[in-house]
C-alpha cells in the first residue's frame, strides 16, 4: 500500500511540474510576440542628436601653457538637461582668470561646452578634442586645456 501511494505522489508532483513548466513557457513566448509598451519609461528616454549620453561627475586637469600653470576642478551633477555643475580653488584663478566662479557648464547642441559663472557670465567656451580632452575655443588663443582625470 505504501508503494501505491509513494508512486501516486511521484507521478502527481512530475505532472504538476510539467504543467507549471508549459504555462512559464507559454507566457514567456507570448511576452516575446506581444511586448509591452510602457508610456513613461518609453517617453523618458531622450533622442539624442549626436547619440552622445550624459557623462557623470568628473575631475579635470586644466592646464595654460603659455602660463605654465594647472589646477584640477570638478564637473558635477546635472542642473538641467545639458547643464552641469562645475566647481574649481581659487587657484585655477591663476590658469584663467575668473575660472573659480565658474558655476555652469553647459553643452551644446554642437557639442560645444560653455563654463559661465553664476551670473551667466560666459568664462571659457570649449571643444572636445580627442579622447576626454577639451580645448579652449573661446576666447582665441586662450591655451586652456582640459583633460579629464582617470
Amino acid at each position: 500500500m505504501k508503494t501505491y501511494v509513494f508512486v501516486l505522489a511521484a507521478g502527481l508532483s512530475v505532472a504538476g511540474a510539467a504543467v507549471a513548466g508549459i504555462y512559464g513557457w507559454r507566457n514567456e513566448t507570448e511576452g516575446l510576440r506581444n511586448p509591452a509598451f510602457d508610456p513613461v519609461v518609453s517617453g523618458s528616454i531622450r533622442a539624442s542628436a549626436t547619440g552622445s549620453i550624459i557623462a557623470p561627475p568628473a575631475e579635470f586637469s586644466i592646464s595654460n601653457a603659455a602660463k605654465q600653470r594647472a589646477c584640477v576642478a570638478e564637473r558635477g551633477g546635472t542642473l538641467q538637461s545639458r547643464s552641469r555643475s562645475f566647481s574649481a580653488p581659487r587657484e585655477c584663478d591663476d590658469v584663467w582668470p575668473r575660472l573659480s566662479s565658474v558655476r555652469n557648464w553647459t553643452q551644446g547642441e554642437d557639442g560645444r561646452v560653455t563654463l559661465s559663472d553664476g551670473a551667466g557670465l560666459v568664462v571659457l567656451t570649449l571643444v572636445r578634442k580627442k579622447g576626454l580632452a577639451y580645448e579652449a575655443l573661446e576666447p582665441a588663443g586662450a591655451g586652456v586645456a582640459l583633460q579629464m582625470l582617470p
